[in-house]
């Protein structure tokens, strides 16, 4: 745990220290501008004439350097703008996933974000502490809701050309075809195998469509419990946290569903502290 920590502290030093080196000024129509980089430049250039300004040079820049990783002021600023780059990749990846989402499931999740942002209106005039609180919870809400849309996406374009009762018939003829038929020895055991095939497909369709049921349910829960909040807020005109009025979506599906969104998720899982392991969000799944 120690190493941990200390592993950490250097990596922190070592970006405010990188911070420090490249920072600069913003000029109009030219982008920030390296000031200290382009310093060190220069007088890399001049210190070709005179290697003396090369060591006065090395004792300025260290004193620079030392003096900015360790303010408290510009370490809050690094931590700001990492955390504000943070955000916008994050967003980016969202978005990303949400354009692979057919119209339906775009203007499904639309609606929610409406409703979230509802709840937030009905609290804005309570403790700060309980909007936060609350803006924080809609966002892992609203991300859990994003990849249940996601998996069920991927499950129903996984679905057969045969429908489950097309394949239970297909299964019961040939059952009934390997009962009564004087075949071959190894006629009746390519018929044997093309069974088990069936009868796998057959397994894969039952598990797809209760899966798709699965997932129906938990998306119809995040959306009858963001109601009930805004109904409970509106109703009692006091503050409702989510913490204890909404229960997080249990993330029924595992990686394998997201197809080729799996990468994608969990990157953003680890961004926003959650998980895409089965019931790991609320409840063990059964």
């Amino acid at each position: 745990m120690n190493d941990e920590h200390q592993s950490l502290a250097t990596q922190s030093t070592w970006s405010y220290l990188k911070a420090a080196f490249w920072y600069g000024f913003k000029a109009p129509g030219m982008g920030t501008i390296p000031a200290n980089a382009l310093a060190v430049f220069g007088l890399g250039i001049i210190g070709l004439g005179e290697p003396a300004v090369w060591l006065v040079g090395l004792g300025l820049e260290t004193t620079y350097l030392l003096a900015m990783t360790f303010n408290p002021r510009f370490q809050r600023l690094v931590r700001a703008r990492t955390s504000e780059h943070a955000d916008r990749t994050a967003d980016e990846k969202r978005r990303a996933l949400l354009e692979t989402l057919p119209a339906e499931s775009q203007s499904r999740l639309a609606d929610l974000d409406r409703q979230c942002h509802r709840v937030l209106e009905i609290n804005q005039q309570n403790d700060d502490l309980v909007v936060d609180a609350n803006r924080a919870g809609l966002d892992r809400l609203k991300w859990a809701y994003l990849k249940l849309l996601v998996a069920r996406n991927n499950l129903a374009k996984l679905g057969a050309r045969e429908s489950e009762a097309e394949l239970a018939r297909k299964v019961a003829a040939l059952e009934e075809d390997l009962r009564t038929s004087a075949d071959s020895e190894l006629l009746r055991q390519s018929k044997s195998a093309t069974l088990g095939i069936l009868r796998e497909r057959l397994v894969n369709i039952r598990r797809r469509k209760e899966s798709l049921e699965e997932v129906d349910s938990d998306l119809n829960r995040i959306e009858a419990q963001v109601q009930l909040v805004i109904e409970n807020a509106s109703i009692e005109g006091k503050p409702h946290t989510l913490s204890t009025d909404i229960d997080v979506a249990s993330s029924l599906v595992s990686a394998n569903l997201f197809g080729d969104s799996s990468m994608a998720i969990a990157d953003l899982d680890r961004e926003y502290g959650t998980s895409s392991v089965p019931g790991r969000m609320s409840r063990e799944r059964s």
